[in-house]
């Protein structure tokens, strides 16, 4: 009798401690991407400017508005504040700005009409200190991509809608945002946007690819499993364009391609035609991942443009434009970018 209440006791013993194993691991899986960053994830509303924070989560709570997000550093300052401006004037009232340096949140402080936050990327990896300043310069916008995916897991995981845009995206009308998540797309988790052919791996496999700095993502169960791979295979710096592309073929999405899809696709029948999206398709897609369970749409090409500053041809009910922008040298590219917005304007107009 004794003996059986023993093993009795033992079994109990081993189930408790397996029970208990299995809750701290769940525990530790969901939340090591905010602990192992709570320094920069506590700092991302730090000195955001009281009022102006308090204006754009007003705008999210009541309603369920989506947040829209563009990161910023100081040399690109002139940058953002164009973008910001630009949207306040087409209507949107939940934009903001992520300062990713020191010097842009002082200059954000300074201003009391641009909502903000703050999120400063890690710090560069000493090993970088005697490569060539081109190498730097890339590891510091790799730097910034890492701690956009950690903003964004954060975001979503408190159940907060994201239109995660780069700040020289150019805007040309409003949207209702809350219209095309819930009534037009209910079931779809990310939006995409198409890109070039890079990675090319990834475009001879799928036929396309998209941007890394233009989705947007509901706060849904499958679309946060979604960012955290993203953030997980990103680490503390990452090429995202990269790391987005092939993760969509890693966890086995499937298009819906149709008949239409396929003769959308850009041909090479003209000498001005831009080779880098030759064979790319213009109507937008859905798709699924067998492993998230996430659904996903990428856009027309039309209404979320990537192509050339000066196209040949206009592209039609336009609502976003990520123009390919020629700079002088790397220097001047914050130049190039500001000067985007006014020559895209004049000659394909705000619609």
């Amino acid at each position: 009798m004794k003996k059986r209440n023993v093993r009795f006791i033992l079994s109990v013993t081993v189930i408790l401690f397996l029970f208990a194993y299995s809750l701290l691991s769940i525990h530790l899986a969901t939340s090591s991407v905010t602990n192992e960053d709570s320094s920069t994830i506590n700092h991302y509303t730090k000195h955001a400017g009281a009022a102006a924070t308090a204006t754009a989560g007003d705008a999210i709570s009541q309603g369920g508005k989506t947040k829209i997000v563009a990161f910023c550093n100081h040399n690109y300052r002139s940058v953002g504040l164009k973008w910001f401006d630009r949207m306040t004037k087409l209507g949107y009232t939940t934009h903001l700005l992520v300062a990713t340096d020191p010097a842009m949140e002082s200059f954000l402080a300074s201003k009391s009409n641009y909502r903000y936050e703050v999120a400063f990327p890690e710090p560069m990896p000493a090993t970088y200190a005697t490569k060539p300043k081109r190498k730097q310069d890339r590891a510091v916008l790799e730097l910034l991509f890492a701690v956009r995916w950690k903003y964004l897991l954060n975001q979503l995981e408190q159940g907060t809608n994201v239109l995660l845009t780069d700040a020289d995206n150019i805007f040309s009308r409003y949207i209702d945002l809350q219209a095309e998540m819930e009534e037009k797309y209910p079931t779809v988790d990310v939006w995409h946007a198409y890109a070039t052919k890079y990675p090319n791996k990834v475009f001879l496999k799928q036929g396309f690819t998209v941007c890394g700095g233009m989705s947007l993502w509901r706060a849904s169960k499958a679309g946060i499993e979604f960012a955290r791979l993203i953030q997980y295979a990103c680490g503390i710096m990452c090429d995202d364009q990269r790391v987005l592309n092939n993760l969509l073929l890693d966890i086995n999405m499937t298009w819906g391609w149709t008949d239409a899809t396929l003769a959308s696709r850009i041909s090479n029948n003209s000498v001005s035609v831009d080779q880098r999206f030759v064979g790319l398709p213009t109507l937008g897609l859905l798709g699924s991942s067998s492993v998230t369970g996430h659904k996903a749409r990428v856009w027309d090409r039309d209404f979320a443009f990537r192509g050339p500053l000066e196209p040949d041809q206009c592209p039609k009910s336009n609502w976003v434009s990520m123009p390919i922008v020629e700079a002088k040298s790397r220097f001047q590219n914050w130049e190039a970018k500001l000067e985007s917005f006014d020559k895209w304007d004049e000659i394909c107009g705000v619609q």
